[in-house]
């Protein structure tokens, strides 16, 4: 009876005196009111307007997704090429099968798209060494076991993006991202013979180690305490395979430097370049409902990054209105 009275106990507590839902009743109400929001909105990226991308251009758009996360990454594509054309290049998981594969190359002509066979063929036949690397990358992501298929996506974040490439400049970015207006930044960067490498940011330093262990790992590095993966670019002759590799074989024997995932590897190979920080206030990273309306109304906004997927139906929201201006696009 006692155990009856702590289960009830808990949520009238939080009810009444954190004034708040317990987080499973608010669970249950995302998923009833915007999960099926956010299926239809997407669902109206099949019929949005069709997109050739360039064919070998200096500058390639590298996305890595499943069958998932397929239309929020065919609309973010779209979002881009709306504003600054270049070769698309999609890598697809374990999920991604040859209808998807068709899907991306009617919604985007010209685009490139590796299954996880193809990747797997280059890399072994780029070095056994580097197949065998890329296979073991996860090894590294200090994560339990309910991120297994996340850690395999994420380890095709960190060498495919270098052996699927043939241009000189990468520009990568995540499914769950919009731009809403011209990225004048990244476009001059696509144009201009800069050496710099950018790179977007989270509004809080999410760095999980201290300077001074940092720098005794990587003395030679830049202290990046903030860093998002959802946004980057990087010149191949300043950021070479063999550098990513560097920070993968140094990793591998400093096992207590804390791996979450492939935006940890990448942060370190960013900190022994040149780079520039995407300001927040143009691309920020979105989590709430209240950061939403706080940076929608800014005129600076030019890119969204969400986190929030189909929670509090601010994503769905936006993805009508990309696909609206797309269609109402007349070049």
């Amino acid at each position: 009876m006692r155990g009856i009275f702590k289960k009830i106990q808990h949520p009238l507590s939080v009810l009444l005196i954190e004034r708040r839902l317990p987080y499973s009743v608010r669970n249950y109400l995302q998923n009833t009111i915007y999960r099926p929001s956010l299926e239809r909105a997407l669902h109206r990226v099949h019929n949005s307007k069709e997109f050739t991308c360039e064919i070998n251009s200096n500058t390639e758009l590298h996305l890595v997704t499943c069958k998932r996360d397929l239309l929020m990454a065919i609309l973010a594509v779209k979002s881009l090429l709306r504003f600054v054309n270049m070769s698309v290049v999609f890598h697809g998981d374990e999920s991604l099968d040859k209808d998807d594969m068709e899907l991306i190359q009617r919604h985007i002509k010209n685009a490139k798209v590796y299954s996880i066979e193809d990747a797997d063929k280059i890399a072994k036949e780029t070095s056994e060494q580097i197949f065998e690397l890329r296979k073991n990358i996860g090894e590294l992501f200090q994560l339990d076991q309910k991120f297994e298929k996340q850690k395999k996506a994420w380890a095709l974040k960190v060498l495919d993006f270098h052996l699927l490439s043939s241009a000189p400049k990468v520009i990568v970015l995540d499914s769950d991202t919009l731009f809403f207006k011209p990225p004048t930044q990244i476009i001059e960067w696509t144009r201009s013979s800069t050496t710099e490498n950018f790179y977007a940011i989270p509004v809080n330093p999410n760095l999980k180690i201290d300077q001074q262990s940092y720098s005794a790992i990587f003395p030679n590095a830049s202290f990046l305490s903030r860093f998002n993966g959802g946004l980057f670019g990087f010149n191949k002759n300043m950021i070479t395979l063999e550098s990513v590799i560097d920070i993968i074989e140094t990793l591998k024997v400093n096992r207590d430097y804390p791996v979450y995932g492939d935006e940890c590897i990448w942060r370190l190979v960013f900190a022994h370049t040149k780079t520039v920080e995407l300001s927040f206030d143009e691309y920020p990273l979105i989590g709430s409902k209240e950061s939403f309306n706080l940076y929608k109304s800014k005129d600076a906004v030019k890119y969204m990054h969400f986190l929030l997927k189909h929670r509090q139906g601010v994503y769905a929201k936006s993805i009508d209105q990309v696909v609206d201006e797309i269609n109402a696009q007349t070049t």
